[in-house]
C-alpha cells in the first residue's frame, strides 16, 4: 500500500491536520421506498409473518376486505379456506400474493382452482404472487447469501485527482432481518408489478371476445390470453465486506439491495398440416428486461485514521450478466436442427454508442395461431396472410457497453452488459457513472423458433434463465495518483430458475363466421359441437351485416340462434345450422339465410 509519502506526519496527504484519530459521521443510506400501490387490497394475516404484514401496509394505500379487493395477500395455510373469494379475485383480473409460500401447498391449490401459471421448479421464496398469465416471485430476502472479500483484479489508477474530500461520512445501510423497516425495502419489484398487471375492472363477461382474426399482433404482449410474463427478484447482500485494510485495520461495509428480471413471452404456432416444409411448429416472441437498483447498493465510505483516510465507492454495477436458454419437455437443451432464430436477438454487440434499439418488426405470413395450451375459451387466433409485430424500443446507454453471444446449436441467449468509464475522484457522481450507482434497465428482444412441435400437441417446453450481477469499486488511503485502485467483485453466485412454459395452443382450429343479412336482429347464438356440447354463447343483439366470429378446433358444429324484430324486440323464430365443417385454418362462413326454422 502506497503510503510511505504519509509517514506520520500531523498533517496528512488530504490536507487536513490530524493528532489523532477522527469519530466519522455515519449518515444512513436513502433508500427508494416511493413505490405504493392505491388498488385495493386485502391482507389475511393469519400465519403472515408481522415484519410482512407491517411492510404490505405500508405499500398498500387502501386497505380493504376480501369482498371488495382486487389484491389479497395470503399465507399458504390460508389457501384452501378462502377459495372460493381468491377464485373471484383472480376471475376478475386481480391478484393473489402468497407471503412465504410452500410451493407442494400453492401448487396443489393453483391445479385444483384451475389457475395456470409459471413457476420455477426450485427456490424458497418470500413473495409469489399470480394474475392471470403473470407470475412475480421474490427469492427469500432473510436466506443467507454473505460472501467474502473479493479477490479479483486490481487495476493501478493511472490518473491524478486531487480535488479535496468533503465531509467524511460512512453511509450505513438499515440492517438485515426480520423487521418491517428491512421488508418494506424489498417490495418496490412487487408494487411495481401489482400496478402494471391487475385489472382494476370486471375482466368477467358473458360472450368471449370477437372478433378472433387479427393482423396486427403489437398490442398482444401486454394480454395475459396470449402472453405469459414471469418477473423474478433476488435480494443481494454483502455483510461487513472487507474492501480494503488502513494499518491493520479492515475497512468493512454492509450493503444489500435486489437484482431481478421480468421476462414477457409471446407464443405462437404454426399448423404443420399447412404449413411449408421448416415453416410448422412453436414461435417464441421474447421481451427480456433486466433490472439493477444500484442506488443503496453504492455509496461513500469513508473512514479517517490517525495518517490516513480510506475513501472508497462500494459497489457500483460493473456487468449484468443473463443467459437464457428454451429447452425440451425434460430440460435438456435442443439441437440446432431443432431450434433456429426467427429474428436474431438485439441489440447486437456495441460499444460507444448513446444508445440501442431492442426488439424488432415482422410478419408471420403462414397460418398461425396464438394463445396458450389450456387457456381461456376463444384466446386464440388465427390468421391467413400477414400477423405483424413490431415492439422496438430504443434505451439510452451512456456509459454501457453490450456483448452479445448466441450458441449455433441450442441458440442459447447470453447478453452481458458492461459498465465503461469508471473515474477516480471523490465525488460519486464523477466517480461511476449512473449506469453503475443507479436503477439501471438492460433490454434485449428475440424470437425462437421451434421446428419439431406437433398439431394437437400439449407438451409443454421449458426456459432457463441464469443471471449473474457483477460489482465492482474504487478505493484509496492517500490520494487516487499515489494508489487508486479498482476491484471487481466476481463473486455473487449465478441466480439460475427453470421454468415450465405454458405450451402454445397447438390445437387444429379454424373459425366459423356468421353473419346477420336480414332486417332484424339476431341474438342469442349458439355453438354446439359433435357431442352436443355448448361451447360457445353469444347473447348480445346483431343488427344487419354484423358477424359473429369464433375460433373452434376442427370438427362439425351446430349452430342455433334467434331472430327478433328490430323495433319491438318480439321474437320471429329460433333457427338451426347443422354440418358446419370446420377445417385447419380455414374459414367456414354462414349467414342467417342459411337457418332452418326449428
Amino acid at each position: 500500500m502506497a503510503i510511505a509519502a504519509i509517514g506520520f506526519m500531523s498533517c496528512d496527504d488530504d490536507g487536513l491536520n490530524r493528532e489523532k484519530d477522527v469519530e466519522e459521521t455515519s449518515v444512513k443510506i436513502q433508500y427508494n421506498t416511493s413505490s405504493v400501490t392505491t388498488i385495493p387490497t386485502c391482507i389475511i394475516e393469519k400465519d403472515i409473518k408481522p415484519c410482512f404484514a407491517g411492510a404490505i401496509k405500508l405499500r398498500c394505500s387502501q386497505l380493504t376486505d376480501i369482498n371488495s379487493a382486487h389484491v389479497v395477500f395470503v399465507a399458504s395455510s390460508q389457501l384452501d379456506a378462502n377459495s372460493e373469494k381468491l377464485n373471484a379475485v383472480l376471475n376478475n383480473g386481480g391478484a393473489v400474493v402468497v407471503v412465504e409460500p410452500d410451493m407442494a401447498q400453492f401448487k396443489a391449490w393453483a391445479d385444483k382452482n384451475g389457475h395456470s401459471y409459471i413457476c420455477g421448479d426450485t427456490g424458497k421464496y418470500s413473495f409469489l404472487g399470480i394474475s392471470g398469465s403473470e407470475v412475480y416471485m421474490l427469492d427469500d430476502i432473510f436466506a443467507s447469501n454473505d460472501v467474502e472479500e473479493g479477490s479479483a483484479d486490481t487495476v493501478k489508477s493511472e490518473e491524478a485527482d486531487k480535488s479535496e474530500p468533503a465531509t467524511a461520512y460512512n453511509a450505513i445501510p438499515i440492517e438485515i432481518g426480520e423487521t418491517v423497516e428491512y421488508c418494506n425495502l424489498k417490495l418496490n419489484s412487487l408494487v411495481n408489478w401489482l400496478n402494471v398487471c391487475v385489472d382494476m375492472g370486471d375482466s368477467a363477461s358473458e360472450d368471449p371476445a370477437i372478433p378472433k382474426t387479427i393482423n396486427e399482433l403489437t398490442g398482444l404482449i401486454d394480454d395475459d390470453n396470449f402472453s405469459m410474463r414471469v418477473t423474478h427478484s433476488y435480494n443481494i447482500e454483502y455483510k461487513d465486506y472487507k474492501i480494503c485494510s488502513t494499518f491493520g485495520s479492515d475497512d468493512k461495509v454492509t450493503r444489500h439491495s435486489t437484482v431481478e428480471y421480468a421476462i414477457t413471452i409471446v407464443p405462437l404456432y404454426a399448423f404443420q398440416e399447412t404449413s411449408a416444409t421448416g415453416v410448422g411448429g412453436d414461435y417464441y416472441i421474447v421481451k427480456a428486461q433486466f433490472v439493477g437498483h444500484n442506488g443503496e447498493m453504492c455509496q461513500l465510505y469513508r473512514r479517517w485514521t490517525f495518517v490516513a483516510v480510506a475513501h472508497a465507492f462500494p459497489f457500483y454495477m460493473k456487468d449484468m450478466h443473463a443467459e437464457l436458454t428454451l429447452l425440451d419437455n425434460s430440460g435438456k437443451k435442443m439441437s440446432g436442427s431443432d431450434i433456429v432464430f426467427w429474428q436474431e436477438p438485439v441489440p447486437q454487440s456495441t460499444q460507444n454508442s448513446t444508445s440501442y434499439t431492442s426488439g424488432f418488426s415482422g410478419q408471420f405470413n403462414f397460418n398461425i395461431q396464438g394463445g396458450v395450451s389450456g387457456g381461456k375459451p376463444g384466446a386464440s387466433i388465427t390468421v391467413g396472410a400477414a400477423l405483424t409485430w413490431s415492439n422496438s424500443h430504443t434505451t439510452a446507454m451512456s456509459d454501457l457497453g453490450i456483448v452479445l453471444n448466441t450458441d449455433p446449436n441450442s441458440r442459447k441467449v447470453t447478453y452481458d452488459f458492461n459498465l465503461n468509464n469508471v473515474k477516480y475522484d471523490d465525488e460519486l457522481e464523477k466517480a461511476i457513472p449512473a449506469a453503475g450507482r443507479s436503477d439501471r434497465y438492460d433490454n434485449a428482444s428475440w424470437c425462437w423458433h421451434v421446428k419439431n412441435t406437433t398439431d394437437d400437441s400439449t407438451t409443454p417446453l421449458k426456459l432457463r434463465v441464469n443471471i449473474k450481477p457483477i460489482y465492482g469499486y474504487i478505493y484509496r488511503h492517500a490520494t487516487w495518483s499515489c494508489e487508486g485502485n479498482t476491484k471487481t467483485v466476481n463473486d455473487q453466485t449465478v441466480r439460475c430458475e427453470t421454468y415450465t412454459l405454458k405450451a402454445p395452443d397447438r390445437r387444429r382450429t379454424g373459425i366459423i363466421s356468421l353473419k346477420s343479412t336480414n332486417s332484424n336482429y339476431l341474438t342469442n347464438v349458439k355453438v354446439i359441437d359433435a357431442t352436443n356440447n355448448v361451447v360457445a354463447t353469444y347473447t348480445s343483439a346483431y343488427e344487419k351485416n354484423c358477424q359473429i366470429m369464433r375460433q373452434v378446433p376442427i370438427g362439425t358444429y351446430t349452430l342455433t340462434y334467434e331472430v327478433r324484430d328490430g323495433d319491438t324486440a318480439e321474437l320471429l323464430g329460433t333457427y338451426k345450422i347443422t354440418n358446419v365443417v370446420v377445417t385447419t385454418a380455414n374459414t367456414t362462413s354462414k349467414s342467417t339465410l342459411d337457418g332452418v326454422k326449428i
